[in-house]
């Protein structure tokens, strides 16, 4: 077993105790009766039900607040309405942190966080190293995280628990807010629009790239596939045992599991557009799960890494490969200019 084997792996694994000592606190076991209601009230394995149809009206803005003023841009929170029906607050505000470069932007990015954060170091240093290169990133918090947490609870804790009723409300808001972001960015220009989504963001990134038209993707370490996470890792127990108690048989939970995977529904992107990221030890999201997403997807560009689901962020070159990806399928950079206006 390699040094990079056993610090991946043992990284991931002290932080998935610290996930699941949080949710322990929760009760997630929902009467299969109720289960067995929301599941065929929100028509699961047809995402034309799953996902509510977007109003034709632009989602509304609430208001803007400028954060920070640097040289190469700037950093301001835009709020908008969620257009999730009978969403109630705090999840009824979509709260998006820009990173707007000074200059006419390349490409616009959306950056999807992972699962149950508080931190946002991850997404915020992606998004301000992009806008350096002159490309507009825009990190949107996810239901149940972040601004988004209702009170007295962690940040996303439902996602993972088992409670079937707020854990796909999490996918099925995150998806549509992500896509009202998609028509509003879209309407308001014609520059290279993309995503780049980090393990449940892969899973809301992998689900939006099925349903809206972008320009590129780049999907790390993506829960698009969830029976293998909730059965074959640690960070499943929680959610089996809660099913398992509500009456729920294995066959039956990966039926549903099953459909709630995009892998089954075809990119509205070529293959070439398209970057998954693979860490070969991770913990969270089995190895074999990312591949059989790039059997299902056409075969797209697949980058491994020797490193745990957590330890992949410590790396380099994944953060290297995403820039070059990204620029790849942007505008080329504006050629500086002398005093004179000559190149």
């Amino acid at each position: 077993m390699t040094l990079q084997r056993l610090f991946g792996q043992g990284l991931d694994r002290l932080v998935l105790e610290g996930m699941i000592g949080l949710v322990r606190r929760g009760d997630y076991v929902v009467p299969r009766q109720e289960g067995e209601k929301v599941l065929n009230e929100y028509g699961l394995g047809d995402p034309r039900r799953f996902f509510p149809p977007l109003p034709a009206e632009p989602a509304r803005e609430v208001g803007v607040r400028l954060l920070e003023q640097r040289p190469r841009y700037t950093v301001s929170q835009w709020r908008i309405a969620s257009p999730f029906p009978g969403a109630v607050p705090p999840k009824d505000v979509l709260a998006t942190r820009c990173f707007r470069p000074r200059q006419r932007p390349r490409g616009r990015v959306l950056v999807l966080h992972g699962a149950m954060v508080r931190s946002r170091w991850p997404w915020d240093w992606l998004a301000r190293r992009l806008a350096e290169r002159g490309i507009e990133a825009l990190v949107p918090s996810m239901p149940d995280h972040y601004e988004r947490t209702p009170p007295g609870e962690h940040s996303g804790q439902y996602l993972i628990g088992g409670h079937l009723r707020r854990g796909l409300e999490v996918i099925r808001q995150g998806v549509t807010d992500v896509r009202a972001l998609v028509r509003r960015l879209r309407q308001e220009g014609d520059a290279p629009l993309g995503i780049i989504g980090f393990s449940m963001g892969g899973l809301i990134g992998g689900w939006t790239i099925t349903l809206e038209p972008l320009d590129f993707a780049v999907l790390v370490e993506p829960a698009v596939q969830l029976d293998p996470i909730v059965f074959e890792t640690r960070l499943g127990d929680v959610a089996w045992r809660s099913l398992g108690q509500a009456g729920w048989s294995e066959q039956e939970v990966r039926e549903w599991l099953q459909a709630l995977s995009p892998l089954w529904w075809p990119p509205l992107l070529p293959p070439e557009r398209l970057l998954l990221m693979l860490p070969e030890h991770d913990c969270f999201v089995p190895p074999h799960a990312v591949e059989r997403a790039w059997e299902c997807w056409g075969q797209p560009q697949l980058a491994h890494y020797p490193a745990g689901h957590i330890s992949l962020y410590l790396l380099r070159r994944p953060w290297r490969d995403i820039f070059a990806f990204v620029e790849r399928w942007c505008l080329p950079a504006e050629a500086p200019m002398t005093r004179k206006g000559k190149v």
